[in-house]
């Protein structure tokens, strides 16, 4: 595929403050699955940290690139339906094909991929097979079978929060990605996060892995983000207030600065005094009538 272009403003790298870093291994990774070459990448953080912001920048670039998406997010309601993520990623890529590509992804070793996808004659969609292991291996060969006709990428947001055979075939699927144009792009909590943390750290303890940990932001990037979104002015001391209310959390302080804006609070130093003595990331109405 060459060098990989940015995709408009979700591939742009400087979208990110002080994300260089996981930003180029996302682009190495689209580049690598255009190339031919499998590989996975898990970004590691807290909620908020900008794990699904980055996930957006890697589907972006990747659809830019020519690259397949996939892409689903974990969620507590489907964690007690075998199979609900992995359903929820594959079968969109696979209904888009035409009859005849549909029955060639899905044959052979494909088989019962089809069936669980609701494309075969044993069962339903969401139906829980018999036999998981089975099921895994056909869904890894479905998915090698999408890639033989174009670079795929997947992307499996928070993944501690999906269901146990889901996360199994992300762990398969991770160990066998040379050869294959497909890319893995997993976001999760700390390790053993979740109800099936074991199953996760069989993938995260996989050294083919590549980990990325999400630092907060420092307080000259807070400092930058609330002078670009709030008041170009701002006082130095309520901008180091900000930033220790929200903790460097991107997502925490941009709900901070929106609840301080909607509020007209002035980014003075005597707001940054009460800031300070009220705490907390996201202050209630009461807390702004203070401030």
């Amino acid at each position: 595929m060459g060098q990989v272009q940015d995709g408009g403003q979700d591939g742009r790298r400087t979208r990110l403050a002080e994300r260089a870093l996981e930003l180029e291994a996302i682009h190495e990774l689209v580049n690598e699955v255009g190339a031919g070459d499998g590989h996975c990448l898990a970004l590691l953080g807290p909620p908020g940290i900008g794990k699904t912001a980055l996930a957006s920048v890697a589907a972006g670039l990747a659809r830019a690139n020519g690259v397949s998406v996939g892409r689903v997010a974990g969620e507590p309601l489907g964690r007690d339906q075998p199979f609900s993520a992995a359903r929820e990623l594959l079968q969109p890529l696979v209904d888009q094909l035409s009859s005849a590509d549909r029955a060639t992804v899905l044959s052979g070793a494909a088989n019962r991929a089809g069936d669980l996808l609701g494309w075969g004659a044993e069962r339903s969609p969401g139906q829980a097979p018999a036999d998981l292991g089975a099921v895994v291996h056909s869904l890894y060969w479905l998915i090698a079978n999408l890639a033989e006709r174009d670079p795929v990428l997947l992307i499996a947001d928070d993944a501690h929060l999906f269901d146990g055979p889901s996360l199994r075939l992300l762990t398969y699927l991770a160990g066998r990605l040379d050869g294959l144009a497909v890319g893995l792009l997993v976001t999760c909590e700390a390790p053993g996060s979740g109800p099936e943390g074991h199953v996760l750290d069989g993938l995260l303890d996989d050294l083919r892995v590549e980990l990325a940990e999400l630092a907060p932001l420092s307080a000259p990037a807070v400092a930058s983000l609330v002078r670009s979104r709030l008041a170009a002015d701002a006082d130095d001391e309520f901008c180091r207030a900000c930033y220790q209310a929200g903790g460097g959390n991107p997502f925490r302080t941009v709900e901070l600065l929106v609840a301080l804006g909607d509020a007209g609070v002035d980014p003075s130093g005597s707001s940054a005094a009460a800031l300070a003595a009220i705490g907390g990331w996201r202050p209630g109405r009461v807390a702004l009538q203070r401030l």
